[in-house]
């Protein structure tokens, strides 16, 4: 059986010897939420993820690919009197890491610059070119990409562009930036049940110029019913970035630990499988179907998607998808990104839909 933490300093590793909570990390997340950690990942790296989840996360700031990037992170550190470092995730991020409120500065308002994290900005990427980014990816979380952003540079897009669909876009963070690493070109549809977020969204695309953004409202729990029928079997790129407990994003919202729930934690997986189903019959044969999640809690990461690919329903059509095919689907690259100095938390994976 994996080791229980004691909760007093010290810890039995799951492969037997002691480990030091010498910085008291721990002790800053509930109980059973460190005994599922150290379950899944062993006593060592828990207490790694709990430190790296307990420090100061940097303000992480995405520069529009269209812009002269030089110019717009000379304008943020000359007004905010801060210093910007490139992102070693992103190669369209940098880092301050010092407290810049980079939402009221006139490059932000001017649409020039996002505040994104450096994962949710590989995520991104990663659903448009998910065979370049894949080396940022671990097989278990907390490790430290060693691959440095600079060194691979983005591609060039086409003039006939992609279509892509943002299944979860929420207020569109992922949805502006795919959009804006395409150029502007092709399509992105941004689906979400929320008319509020959807709203904001567009707000945001017009601040930032951004006219190949589209928002779609669909009804919760009966999504399949509110999607064009022209989108079925169309989509290049469909990413369904879903709702998940945000282990991954512990620093940035340090409450969520204790507001949630494990009898909560227990029901999002089969939420996460449905909303593959649900728009899995959207990608176009020979397109990508990307999963994504701001956690590492297994059951909410690997599992789902081996679940997706196991499970006939999601090939045949049957269940949750309404009786419309998403067709069969093989395994392509998928790995972890953080928790890590720099980047939140992230579990990512890209699935193609055969011929």
């Amino acid at each position: 059986e994996a080791a229980r933490r004691t909760w007093n300093g010290r810890s039995s590793d799951a492969k037997g010897g002691d480990v030091h909570d010498d910085d008291g990390a721990e002790a800053a997340f509930p109980a059973d939420m460190m005994r599922e950690w150290t379950d899944a990942w062993g006593r060592t790296r828990a207490s790694e993820l709990a430190r790296t989840l307990s420090a100061s996360p940097p303000v992480a700031v995405r520069v529009g690919r269209r812009r002269d990037v030089g110019a717009v992170v000379e304008s943020l550190s000359s007004e905010l009197g801060r210093e910007f470092r490139p992102s070693r995730t992103s190669p369209v991020g940098f880092l301050c890491d010092d407290y810049a409120p980079v939402a009221g500065s006139s490059a932000h308002e001017g649409g020039l610059c996002a505040v994104q994290d450096a994962g949710s900005q590989l995520l991104s990427l990663f659903a448009l070119w998910p065979e370049r980014f894949a080396p940022f990816l671990s097989p278990s979380p907390g490790e430290t990409p060693t691959p440095a952003s600079e060194a691979i540079p983005l591609p060039r897009w086409s003039k006939k562009g992609l279509k892509v669909v943002d299944a979860c876009a929420g207020a569109g963070g992922k949805s502006l930036a795919m959009a804006d690493l395409l150029g502007g070109q092709g399509k992105v549809f941004a689906y979400d049940v929320a008319p509020w977020k959807l709203k904001r969204l567009r707000k945001r695309a017009k601040a930032t110029d951004l006219r190949n953004i589209q928002t779609v409202e669909v009804k919760d729990g009966d999504e399949l019913s509110s999607i064009p029928p022209k989108h079925l079997g169309s989509a290049d790129i469909v990413l369904v970035d879903a709702p998940c407990s945000g282990w991954g994003t512990l620093r940035r919202n340090p409450d969520l630990k204790f507001r949630q729930t494990a009898k909560e934690r227990e029901h999002l997986a089969e939420l996460q499988l449905r909303l593959l189903r649900v728009y899995a019959p959207l990608v176009r044969p020979g397109g990508r179907l990307v999963y994504g999640t701001c956690t590492f809690r297994p059951e909410e990461t690997r599992d789902v998607v081996a679940r997706f690919l196991a499970d006939a329903d999601a090939a045949d059509g049957g269940g949750e998808s309404g009786g419309r095919s998403g067709g069969d689907f093989s395994a392509g690259e998928e790995g972890y990104l953080g928790p890590s100095p720099e980047a939140d938390g992230f579990f990512m994976a890209s699935l193609t839909k055969l011929q």
